[in-house]
């Protein structure tokens, strides 16, 4: 009896808190927006997942909210388009003559903005920050700007120092051209440009393959070219690197016409010379490089569709696939089908709901500082495995009648054979 009571209370407890919990499922509690693409698309983020034991009133869990919100990306991406415009401005020479002190303060400020952006991700996600190409590639564009925004600064304290330092004032202009690589951040607000980026990458050892067989064909049809047209078209094939620099061109369709034009009277191998390659560099090797780039953007949608419906899935939360309601409902009908079952009576279901519906709130069960999503888990579990024990002990009591029914039939048997 004391296994009864005991699987059913925590039962009650477990099933209580999961249902409560499930009916208070929000966005806050589980954030699942990528931190550097939730413009882009609703995607849950491992990183994500990875802060839900955080307490939801502390420091990091807020700022997390904060850098998920659809809010603050958007600010991100407009502060990354105005940049854009004003780098655009600063290379017109009028604007920048009239204009300049204005752009300095307007880009001190994008950059305190990035600043502030990248140490908010570093405090929320720390380590974890750096898994991330796109964080990464937004943190070298950081820290490349800051670089940048400092170097004129030490240029002129080092230039009092030693007069030498002045030679490298021009470096330190030239440097300061890595500011235009904040528009890379354009890419990293849209997952539709970063799939296409990531199917580039993927696409360059296959683009290599072929690159590499070009190069191959453009050699051979460049010695060939050489010795057979160097008299005739000696201001396309004098040299074997004029051959070269002309046949690549002639990939391109641009003026290979009047090289046949010019050509096609004195020489009439060139018109089969002319077609061979035109034909497997233009039209063959040329269109498979659309072909892999198509292909591997095709199956990267597929492969993100994936990763982004298995994340998804494993931010719910699990089925509560037994409670104490189930239990009073099956109870009855156990009871006709074992008769001499005593695992539930009707005493203690009444004393298991008075329970659970004076306890509304399953932060009775938990301690505060716990994230409601691992109370879902925690509470789901708690319920199947006091369902599971229920079985477990209602097996027990039928093997136990199983066995009492045995022993009546041997001591019958044992009394028919001594009569």
């Amino acid at each position: 009896m004391y296994r009864a009571v005991s699987g059913s209370t925590r039962h009650s407890a477990a099933s209580t808190a999961s249902t409560a919990a499930s009916v208070q499922w929000t966005v806050d509690d589980m954030t699942g927006y990528s931190p550097s693409s939730v413009m882009a698309a609703s995607a849950v983020n491992p990183m994500s997942i990875s802060l839900l034991n955080l307490d939801p009133d502390s420091a990091r869990s807020v700022l997390h909210r904060i850098i998920s919100s659809a809010a603050f990306n958007g600010f991100i991406l407009l502060v990354i388009l105005f940049n854009t415009v004003l780098m655009g401005c600063q290379s017109t020479q009028y604007l920048n003559q009239n204009y300049t002190w204005y752009f300095s303060l307007l880009d001190m400020l994008f950059l305190g903005i990035y600043i502030a952006e990248a140490g908010i991700k570093l405090a929320v996600y720390r380590v974890r920050y750096f898994h991330s190409g796109w964080d990464l590639l937004d943190f070298f564009i950081v820290v490349s700007s800051i670089v940048s925004f400092l170097l004129p600064y030490l240029a002129q304290a080092a230039i009092g120092v030693n007069t030498r330092i002045i030679r490298l004032v021009r470096v330190f202009r030239a440097f300061r051209a890595l500011r235009s690589l904040r528009v890379l951040r354009t890419v990293s607000m849209f997952r539709s440009l970063q799939i296409l980026v990531e199917t580039l990458l993927r696409s360059i050892p296959a683009m290599s393959s072929i690159a590499a067989l070009m190069g191959l064909l453009i050699y051979m049809f460049g010695v060939i070219a050489r010795s057979a047209y160097h008299q005739s078209a000696p201001q396309w094939f004098a040299t074997l690197p004029r051959s070269l620099f002309s046949l690549f061109s002639f990939m391109t369709l641009d003026d290979w016409s009047n090289m046949w034009v010019q050509l096609r009277s004195e020489d009439a191998t060139v018109f089969p010379f002319v077609f061979v390659f035109v034909f497997l560099e233009a039209l063959v090797l040329l269109n498979l490089f659309v072909a892999v780039i198509v292909s591997n953007l095709e199956s990267g949608s597929r492969l993100f569709a994936q990763k982004m419906a298995k994340l998804n899935a494993q931010s719910e939360p699990p089925p509560i696939t037994a409670s104490v309601d189930d239990l009073a409902t099956a109870a009855p009908t156990a009871a006709r089908a074992r008769t001499k079952s005593r695992m539930f009576d009707n005493t203690q279901l009444a004393a298991l709901q008075a329970e659970r519906l004076a306890v509304s709130d399953m932060e009775w069960y938990y301690a505060p500082s716990m994230a409601r999503r691992l109370k879902d888990v925690q509470g789901s579990y708690f319920a199947l495995l006091a369902t599971a024990e229920h079985d477990a002990y209602a097996m027990a009591r039928q093997l136990e009648i199983l066995d009492d029914l045995v022993d009546v039939i041997k001591t019958a048997d044992s009394k028919t054979d001594l009569a």
